[in-house]
């Protein structure tokens, strides 16, 4: 194998070890700036939450902490809604704009901390965020239109009763979905 070979593999994999790295930084400071770890949402749980929402054509939705931007691509172009997300990653944000851009989604995502963010017009709010980030954003919540729709992955929102509450189903590794209905 000649040598040139041989040292474009060796940078290749460098720099996809750099990236890696970067990307596993840049997720610890999400969890513990922002309150919530990226882990990405599998394909059957994301159209659930999808499913939950009811979504209309025209409503706005929110995704406070959109990691890769996955659930506001589908929510744009599936449901035609209107989709924000807010990520504090910058890494994420770029990466969830990207994919917007290349998938045709009319999507737009906010760098900053949720907490900093007015999200008081929203008709659908999906979240997959920790307890303390949740009871954090309580007061944001009771503020929302009382037409608005929360969606929880995994974690509920505590003191809060669910209107709908989905487990795990046995053929999927599915968290719990909380849907709550203002």
């Amino acid at each position: 194998m000649p040598a040139l070979l041989i040292n474009l593999l060796l940078t290749f994999y460098i720099l996809l070890f750099l990236l890696f790295v970067f990307m596993q930084i840049n997720a610890l400071l999400s969890y513990f700036i922002g309150g919530a770890p990226f882990l990405p949402t599998p394909v059957t749980v994301l159209e659930k939450m999808l499913e939950l929402a009811e979504i209309r054509p025209g409503e706005l939705v929110y995704d406070l902490g959109c990691g890769d931007g996955r659930l506001l691509i589908e929510a744009n172009q599936t449901y035609k809604a209107r989709a924000v997300g807010v990520e504090i990653s910058s890494f994420f944000c770029w990466l969830a704009r990207t994919k917007a851009r290349f998938s045709g989604a009319d999507i737009t995502v906010v760098q900053g901390d949720m907490m900093d963010i007015d999200f008081l017009d929203a008709d659908v709010i999906f979240c997959y965020l920790m307890p303390g980030q949740m009871k954090k954003l309580e007061h944001k919540f009771l503020q929302l239109k009382k037409s608005c729709r929360i969606i929880s992955l995994r974690f509920a929102i505590p003191g809060w009763n669910p209107a709908w509450r989905v487990d795990r189903n046995d053929r999927i590794q599915q968290p719990a979905i909380f849907k709550y209905q203002l």
